[in-house]
């Protein structure tokens, strides 16, 4: 058996920042951002791992319509299926289906600023407001 080594970057401008095996779809979920860009604009894609044994690297873009930014963040959580992005310019939460990538819901507040699901519950987390 031959052993062949792929370059996943799409070109030498692409800075790979997280790699997953996504064994929900079986696909490799890739976050990156422009090496040479001065804002850290980070790009989300997906590619089949069978297309990977076939030696193509493309895959497909992931949400497209929204701009993360740092210091917008990608979650990925295996165990509840989901993938979380933090989305600063909108003061936003989006929950993704791991397996689809499709948005399932969007959390908007001002004082929201962290969040967490765990076996089926959400814990959302407020910034404090002091009353006094």
């Amino acid at each position: 058996m031959t052993k062949e080594t792929l370059l996943i970057n799409k070109n030498e401008n692409e800075t790979i920042r997280s790699t997953f095996l996504n064994t929900v779809n079986n696909s490799i979920f890739i976050v990156s951002v422009k090496s040479k860009s001065f804002v850290s604009i980070m790009k989300c894609r997906a590619i089949s791992v069978s297309n990977l044994m076939n030696g193509n690297t493309k895959g497909t873009r992931l949400f497209k319509r929204f701009t993360l930014q740092f210091p917008d963040f990608v979650e990925v959580d295996d165990l509840n299926r989901k993938i979380v992005t933090r989305h600063t310019i909108d003061k936003s939460f989006r929950v993704w289906d791991l397996g689809t990538y499709e948005m399932l819901y969007v959390l908007r507040d001002e004082l929201l600023f962290e969040f967490k699901i765990c076996n089926g519950v959400m814990l959302l987390m407020y910034e404090y407001l002091n009353s006094s």
